[in-house]
């Protein structure tokens, strides 16, 4: 190994452990909303994904490991209730199961098999695997709020490759002082559902953010080589909270009383 060779290699080691995070992201401190009527309607989901990012050359894989199930983002949501606060009264018999397929096999298909511990909360599996039929665990309540929050994935175009292959000499040599410069995409889903599981609408939202990597970044939001915090990669979610709270009026009728 040259010297330069061995240089480079110092200065990557010290950037790599010296270098933390800094997410361009507008921060909300107003106090969480609060959602029409919530104390009758139930929320499923809204974890976000834990997962592992493995960087290989100038791109990095983000790969699923499971749901975050200790930080939803239901919290910010000011009067929120949860499936599992509304006790289960019996099975409601109104509700078909080829209805309920259609529920499972929407979100399997975002969330695969990481889902299905919250999808028994909701329903009954009943029949052996390959032959189940499903029933839904009665509840008292008028809606159901189903919603998925997409794993972080890097930008789908070759934009942020270059920036990342453009920046990384650059903080490296400077030992991080010029920051790693990258950009990230993040999406959510809603799935609003009345008390007979009928879909009545969805909403999506998805929207980019950009990444500093450098000496100056913030603890709190992670270091370079390491995962993002749980607790804060759930706040990249809350403007998405936000926005659907203000839109869920206007997509149903009166409850009745």
């Amino acid at each position: 190994m040259t010297q330069v060779s061995r240089f480079l290699l110092i200065c990557l080691i010290l950037f790599m452990n010296a270098c933390y995070r800094y997410h361009v992201v507008r921060e909300i401190k107003e106090e969480p909303k609060t959602l029409l009527n919530g104390d009758r309607i139930a929320l499923v989901g809204f974890y976000p994904f834990k997962y592992q990012t493995i960087y290989a050359g100038s791109h990095s894989i983000t790969l699923v490991t499971d749901l975050d199930t200790k930080n939803p983002t239901s919290i910010y949501i000011a009067n929120a209730k949860r499936l599992e606060d509304f006790p289960v009264k019996g099975i409601d018999p109104k509700v078909s199961s080829d209805q309920l397929k259609q529920l499972v096999e929407t979100y399997k298909s975002y969330v695969g098999f990481y889902g299905l511990s919250e999808l028994r909360k909701l329903i009954q599996w009943l029949g052996e695997p390959g032959s189940e039929s499903y029933a839904l665990k009665k509840r008292d309540v008028d809606y159901y709020i189903l919603a998925v929050h997409g794993p972080e994935n890097d930008e789908k175009n070759y934009g942020n490759s270059f920036r990342f292959l453009l920046s990384l000499p650059f903080s490296v040599l400077t030992f991080g002082t010029i920051p790693v410069w990258e950009t990230r995409d993040v999406e959510s889903q809603f799935f609003i559902y009345d008390s007979r599981m009928n879909l009545l609408a969805k909403k999506e939202y998805a929207h980019k953010y950009t990444v500093f990597s450098a000496w100056w970044g913030r603890k709190e939001e992670g270091r370079f080589d390491k995962e993002i915090p749980d607790a804060f990669r759930r706040s990249l979610f809350r403007k998405d909270i936000d926005d659907f709270v203000e839109f869920f009026p206007s997509t149903l009728p009166p409850i009745k009383k």
